[in-house]
């Protein structure tokens, strides 16, 4: 059997990192270790005597919740948490008693055992917790938002359609105040139709047309359309460095993150203040604002920095929510934030955000370099519609959209101008339809998002009969079909609903004016 000589056993208890001593019944230290000399600093010889809530506690008394008297008087192992800043750092103290030959507990074994580790370890799993809840948060409220979204997009279609048929109907007598509210009826429609594409552009991926571009001029063109609706007593500052990567990217998007981040700095601002806009490539790192995810590497970088209030820690940690706002009731959607978010990160970006109550706010947007070069920015040409040509007057069209309000609509609209107009709920019954009958329909209009079949489905079964027919397709989940993926499928145009009655009639008068004539016509 191996027995330890008295060193050997010194040796061992000095080895021990955790602090360890023995402690009395009068709460003296009768032995302690290397490491209780180390932390605190003090040698061994001036240690063992002093009372132990001296050396652990700095005080003149016990230590409230000692698990050394508990041990004492339970006469068991006892452990507790201790916070004390006098320790040094926090520890588990467990405490452990030693008996006498007739079972009396004489003293007890102390050990204390440093924390911070563990404590650093618990709290960054909380914060992982957090942003994981908070990303699951944004998750949810862009599902809701997107389903809300989609179904009152097609309530709105319903109701610009007849407000304008309504319209059309007056314009024709002499009714000036139905007009007028009617009209007010569509604007006021309009402009729900401007907050739903506010929120779709939070709760999914825009549909857009990514590539690879050049930013700052994008950047100029949304600060020089933006200028004039700045008080001029706010001073725009812009640098653009030289030489900076292309980004892929829809320049449509930038432009709206560019226009929102301004204008809310503008209206943090109030009358008086700086915005600096710039654009450089820059490595950084960090976590993401919106979708706390760590980042780090080389970005374009596009910078909106203003001189306003700043954010408060319990704003900032919120901003990207859709509907939070800190304007006063009624001059505000609280959606700007929350557009940003989604199209940013729609573009493989990130966002980083400093600010500071009475420091102003500086938001970072940052997209990975593209590989390649870039292409020229878009140039907008206005597209007048085709005039009705004798081709196109009379000509068939068939409407399939489950909404039987949103069809009945369309209907209407394009009978008015002088179009015959089939129109069809379900799109297996259109198809059944138009199966017998091919040659008798010179254009659809198919809605995306219907039941059993989708528009996309519809329209592969019309052109497979008839591979010439112009198909329009409208939705209002543009994210489950890019522009590319319906031409590709023979789709001529995709429209985003609700959609504007003049630009669909002219969708319509286009492609029929440049069709071919259906065989068997003269």
């Amino acid at each position: 059997m191996l027995k330890l000589s008295e060193d050997a056993w010194k040796r061992i208890f000095d080895s021990l990192t955790d602090l360890v001593s023995v402690h009395d019944r009068e709460f003296r230290i009768v032995a302690a270790n290397a490491a209780v000399s180390e932390h605190f600093g003090v040698e061994p010889e001036r240690i063992v005597g002093r009372h132990c809530y001296e050396l652990f506690h700095c005080r003149d008394d016990p230590w409230p919740e000692c698990p050394h008297v508990r041990t004492m008087e339970l006469k068991k192992t006892v452990a507790e948490e201790i916070d004390d800043p006098n320790i040094g750092c926090p520890v588990l103290v467990t405490t452990s008693p030693i008996f006498d030959d007739t079972g009396e507990v004489i003293a007890s074994v102390h050990v204390a055992r440093d924390l911070s580790a563990r404590r650093q370890a618990e709290s960054e799993r909380a914060q992982l917790q957090a942003q994981l809840q908070q990303a699951q948060r944004l998750e949810a409220l862009g599902q809701l938002t997107g389903g809300i979204a989609h179904d009152f997009n097609n309530i709105l279609a319903s109701i610009l359609g007849y407000a304008g048929l309504a319209l059309e109907v007056l314009e024709e007598r002499t009714e000036p105040d139905l007009a007028r509210y009617l009209g007010e009826i569509a604007q006021a429609s309009e402009r729900a139709k401007e907050l739903i594409a506010q929120l779709l552009a939070f709760s999914r991926k825009p549909a857009g047309s990514p590539r690879p571009l050049s930013v700052a001029p994008l950047v100029k063109e949304a600060l020089k359309m933006l200028r004039p609706t700045l008080p001029a007593s706010i001073d725009v500052r812009t640098h653009f460095e030289t030489g900076v990567p292309p980004v892929v990217i829809d320049p449509t998007h930038v432009h709206q993150a560019i226009v929102n981040l301004s204008v809310n700095a503008g209206a943090a601002m109030g009358h008086k203040g700086t915005l600096c806009v710039s654009v450089q490539r820059a490595s950084r790192r960090g976590t993401c604002a919106s979708c706390n995810e760590e980042i780090s590497g080389e970005f374009v970088e596009v910078c909106i920095q203003d001189t306003g209030p700043g954010l408060s820690p319990e704003i900032s940690n919120r901003i990207f929510e859709p509907f939070l706002t800190t304007k006063p009731a009624g001059e505000g959607t609280g959606m700007g934030l929350a557009v940003v978010h989604g199209i940013v990160h729609a573009n493989q970006g990130h966002i980083l955000v400093d600010s500071r109550p009475r420091a102003g706010c500086r938001f970072s947007l940052l997209w990975p370099l593209a590989p390649g070069g870039a292409d020229d920015p878009p140039c907008a040409e206005p597209r007048r519609a085709a005039e009705p040509s004798g081709r196109a007057r009379g000509a068939h069209v068939l409407v399939v959209d489950d909404e039987v309000s949103v069809g009945n609509a369309i209907k209407e609209l394009l009978e008015r101008r002088g179009f015959a107009v089939t129109a069809v709920s379900d799109p297996r019954v259109a198809l059944g339809w138009y199966r017998t009958r091919p040659h008798q329909v010179d254009l659809v209009l198919i809605d995306y998002t219907m039941p059993e079949l989708t528009g996309l489905e519809l329209a592969r079964e019309f052109l497979a009969l008839r591979p010439e027919l112009p198909v329009i397709m409208c939705t209002g989940y543009a994210e489950l079909l890019g522009k590319e993926d319906a031409r590709s499928a023979g789709i001529r145009h995709l429209c985003q609903k609700p959609v504007d009655t003049n630009t669909l009639v002219g969708l319509i008068r286009t492609e029929l004016a440049a069709r071919k004539p259906p065989p068997g016509s003269s």
